[in-house]
């Protein structure tokens, strides 16, 4: 737990120093620094649960381990198409094919980016419509960024 600590407290001065500008790093934008630091916590923590998860008595039975396991199993099948476009959604953040602002065009849907979160991109069309996307729908479909300069 001790060492958690220390790495998590240490990823975050790192985020700091990055965002602030005080890091730079080649060919890769401050802005990525907060997303990049949440990835590495998650796994982190995800890492230290692995590691601590033999030395809980009550959770070292083989029986309570296969209900434990049964129970992420159902978890993981019923929230596939979040975990699906969480996923899709880092792959279109770490690739910056568009960013708030630029003007796109994905399948018939043209329209500007207004907002990104972790699972949808929210376009704003000319008729003044508000769609959200699914990150999903970016990797299955051709993206035209009429914003990008080269």
């Amino acid at each position: 737990i001790g060492v958690t600590a220390v790495l998590l407290r240490l990823l975050q001065r790192i985020r700091q120093r990055v965002e602030d500008g005080r890091i730079s790093l080649d060919k890769f934008p401050s802005e990525l620094a907060r997303p990049t630091y949440y990835l590495f916590t998650g796994g982190i923590i995800l890492i230290a649960i692995a590691v601590a998860f033999p030395f809980i008595p009550v959770l070292n039975s083989p029986s309570v381990a296969a209900l434990l396991g049964f129970l992420l199993l159902l978890v993981i099948i019923g929230s596939w198409d979040a975990i699906r476009n969480a996923i899709a959604g880092v792959m279109l953040l770490y690739s910056q094919a568009f960013t708030v602002g630029d003007r796109i065009k994905i399948g018939d849907i043209e329209g500007i980016v207004f907002d990104r979160n972790g699972l949808v991109t929210r376009l704003r069309t000319s008729k003044n419509e508000v769609i959200a996307l699914p990150h999903s729908q970016f990797l299955r479909q051709e993206v035209v960024n009429y914003t990008a300069s080269l």
